[in-house]
C-alpha cells in the first residue's frame, strides 16, 4: 500500500511510496519533514491457529 507523503507546514505532496523512516525537505516552503512508519509489516504472513504440540 503506497501513501502520499505531504509537508507538515504547506501540505505540499512531496512524494508516494512506502517507507520505513525518511526526512525530506519541502522545495516549496522549505521545512524539514521527519517521518517514520508505525509499525513494520512482517516478512511473512503470520499462522493462524498456531498450535503448540510439546
Amino acid at each position: 500500500m503506497d501513501l502520499d507523503i505531504r509537508c507538515g507546514q504547506c501540505r505540499r505532496k512531496l512524494a508516494t511510496g512506502r517507507y520505513v523512516e525518511l526526512t525530506i525537505k519541502c522545495p516549496r516552503c522549505r521545512a524539514m519533514n521527519y517521518v517514520k512508519a508505525g509499525s513494520l509489516p512482517s516478512e511473512r504472513p503470520e499462522r493462524r491457529n498456531e498450535v503448540n504440540h510439546d
